[in-house]
């Protein structure tokens, strides 16, 4: 699983920035940005969809 994706479901589970952003390969900055589009782009329902895709994909590489 890729680090955005890490980082979008910490955030979705409720960890604050700087929980999720003490895990390796974070950043505050990173963290901030990836919850920024996770908002941005409608929250859980569309980040859900893109998730699925994303995995799909994955799956058939």
């Amino acid at each position: 699983m890729g680090s955005a994706v890490r980082i979008v479901l910490a955030c979705a589970s409720g960890a604050s920035n700087k929980d999720v952003a003490a895990r390796p390969g974070s950043t505050p900055q990173a963290v901030g940005r990836r919850r920024a589009r996770f908002v941005g782009q409608g929250g859980v329902h569309e980040t859900v969809h893109a998730l699925e895709k994303d995995i799909r994909t994955w799956i058939a590489v």
